[in-house]
Order: structure tokens, then sequence, then C-alpha cells
């Protein structure tokens, strides 16, 4: 019952074996959410002892960015191990935001994101959400994108909540887009965050496709740790 914190704290005192055998007994969400809050070096002495099979499973409930980082924290047998034991889908998404450095917009990004058809009406757009919800952490935007990924728009929830419910998401997104590429450092993450007064900002290739999204709290931590 105790907030994921307040937890890791408790965890972070522990010796290995013991924090292991707490984190253990955890349900796979609950050990993800205290497993972000701990130190690289707990987390790694965690995950050695919990064994690949339950490791991988605990790290798949984890923030992508969370996961990326402990997953780059640890040695490349080791590392590969791990994906190994999860899904595809997730692993690929894994692979891809450890190859970025820590300190930039891919290493701060998370994969977690909603994303959306300029096609779609309100109503369908609402009844989605909906659906998928429960399965995305960060629904502060919703990101209007082709076929291909290319991000077209971008949609607040306020905005969507108060339009028409047979009007379409093309219609009503915003095209003054404020993102940034994957190659950018911590501190510019977090002024272009600032000055566009953004909760998160989207991360997009040379060609204009969605990678990930950098949330204002991620960019505050990686410059006031």
């Amino acid at each position: 019952r105790l907030n994921p914190s307040d937890l890791a704290e408790i965890i972070g005192d522990l010796s290995a074996r013991d924090a292991a055998r707490v984190v253990g007994s955890l349900d796979d969400e609950s050990a993800a959410d205290a497993l972000e809050h701990l130190d690289a070096e707990t987390q790694r002495s965690i995950i050695d002892y919990l064994g690949a099979e339950r490791a991988a499973d605990i790290i798949e409930e984890m923030d992508a960015d969370d996961a990326a980082d402990l997953l780059g924290e640890l040695p490349e047998e080791q590392q590969e191990q791990l994906l190994r034991e999860m899904d595809a889908e997730t692993a690929e998404d894994l692979r891809e935001l450890v190859s970025y450095d820590e300190d930039t917009a891919g290493g701060l990004m998370t994969t977690d994101y909603m994303w959306i058809y300029p096609h779609r009406t309100v109503a369908a757009t609402i009844a989605k959400i909906r659906e998928l919800a429960p399965e995305t952490e960060f629904i502060y935007y919703l990101y209007v994108t082709d076929q291909s990924e290319k991000l077209l728009g971008v949609l607040s929830l306020r905005t969507l909540l108060l339009s028409p419910p047979e009007a379409t998401i093309h219609t009503i997104m915003q095209t003054d887009l404020v993102s940034v590429p994957p190659d950018t450092c911590a501190e510019d993450v977090a002024s272009t965050i600032a000055r566009a007064d953004l909760l998160a900002c989207p991360v997009l290739d040379e060609s204009g496709k969605m990678l990930g999204i950098v949330t204002g709290e991620d960019a505050i931590d990686a410059i006031i740790p």
C-alpha cells in the first residue's frame, strides 16, 4: 500500500538479497514502480538476484525511458539476455532507446504516448482513448500522425473535450508544432519545454517521423537530479 517512492526508500536501505526478496514478492507493476525510484547500483543488484525471466517481466512494466536507462547500465550480454525474454515489440523499442546518449532527447524520451489519425471524429477519438488509456501512461496531448508516423499536428485533451463530437481531428488540431531532434542536449530540451509552456515535447527524426516524447518531469529530472 506504500507510495512507490516511499517503498523504494525502504528497499534502498536493505541488503541486496533482502531488497531483491522484497521486490520479488511484489506484482510486476508494483515492482516496476518501486524499481523506477531506485538508484542504478541498487537496480543492478536486484536484477542480478531476480534472474532474467522475472527481471524482464518487471522491466517491461516500467516506463520506457526508465527501462532504457536501467538496461543502459547493464553489461551488453546481460542486456541482451533480458531483451530476449521480453515481448518482441517492447524489446525493439527499448533497443532503440538504449542506443541514444543518456543526456539527449533520445535518451530522455519515452515511446509511451497517444497517437491518432487526422480523419477520426472527436467522438470516435474519445471512444478510442477510453479503450487505450489503461495501457498508456502519458496522455498529456494527442499526437496526430499519418500512416508513416509523420507528425501532422497535436491536440490537447481540453480542446478535444470542448469540440463538437462530429468534428474531425484535422480541423481542430494545432499545426504550429514545437519539437526537438533526438540528439538535442537535455538542457536545450528543458529550455524548449519551458519556453513553449509544454507538458511534453515530441521528438522527431529528420523526416518528421515521431520517435517519442520527453515529458517536462523527465526534462527537469535530467538537469536537476
